[in-house]
């Protein structure tokens, strides 16, 4: 079978992280979160690679990240691991800068469509990530098997009905989907910025180890920790595979 591989690598966004709380007063008066950049020397960092694999005739057009063609970004398609934008009461406070980013759009449109068979892709994260994942600190279920330390395939649906004839008279199926990370059970699903400042309850009482309950040193100690786990942070590559039959 032949094979056709397709790259696009050009620096495609930087992956911001948590640097430090900037002092903590009381908490009446809050803190604010600042965020640093990965080192943008290295194209490659924190940055969003998308590539595929085509069998036969098969080849894919028109690679987009949330809606700009891949071979014009030059920054913008990123993960951004940040405080809830707006979020600007309780402890830990919104820098007013970026913002939460947890997910990517991708788009494309596969090329003599009649022979496709499956569509499928997988996501491998930067180091950093995984570990953070393994921590309970950040959600990668969907594309991580824990258990064999490995990415998970994904299916991209698509019908026969929704494939077309293209100007060239080629047959062609746009594709779309979106690649989304979570926070994890140690924030209880929601950003830390969210989960420093609620209080949780269970069976009618508050608990008093977790939310805003936690010691603003441990809370620190915590977020200083996430911000040097995802410091090792390397880039996001997304392959996608077309398949003939």
């Amino acid at each position: 079978m032949a094979r056709f591989t397709g790259k696009e690598h050009k620096n495609l966004g930087i992956l911001r992280i948590f640097a430090a709380l900037v002092g903590i007063a009381a908490v009446t008066t809050g803190a604010t979160l600042c965020f640093v950049a990965a080192d943008s020397s290295k194209s490659s960092d924190g940055g969003v690679a998308v590539e595929y694999v085509a069998g036969g005739s098969l080849r894919i057009d028109g690679l987009a990240l949330d809606g700009t063609a891949v071979s014009a970004l030059s920054d913008g398609a990123d993960f951004v691991f940040d405080s809830a934008a707006g979020d600007c009461e309780g402890r830990v406070r919104w820098d007013g800068v970026s913002g939460e980013k947890l997910e990517v759009v991708v788009s494309g449109t596969i090329v003599n469509a009649g022979d496709l068979k499956s569509l499928s892709y997988t996501l491998t994260l930067p180091v950093g990530v995984t570990e953070a994942a393994k921590r309970g600190y950040i959600d990668i279920s969907p594309y991580y098997d824990a258990l064999t330390d490995s990415q998970r395939e994904i299916e991209i649906a698509f019908a026969p009905s929704e494939i077309y004839s293209g100007e060239d008279g080629a047959e062609r199926l746009d594709f779309t989907f979106t690649v989304s990370l979570g926070w994890g059970e140690y924030f209880r699903g929601v950003n830390p910025s969210i989960y420093y400042d609620t209080v949780y309850y269970e069976d009618g009482a508050a608990e008093e180890d977790v939310g805003a309950y936690v010691p603003d040193g441990e809370m620190l100690e915590t977020l200083d920790k996430l911000r040097d786990i995802l410091s090792d942070d390397g880039g996001y590559r997304i392959v996608i595979t077309a398949e003939a039959d």
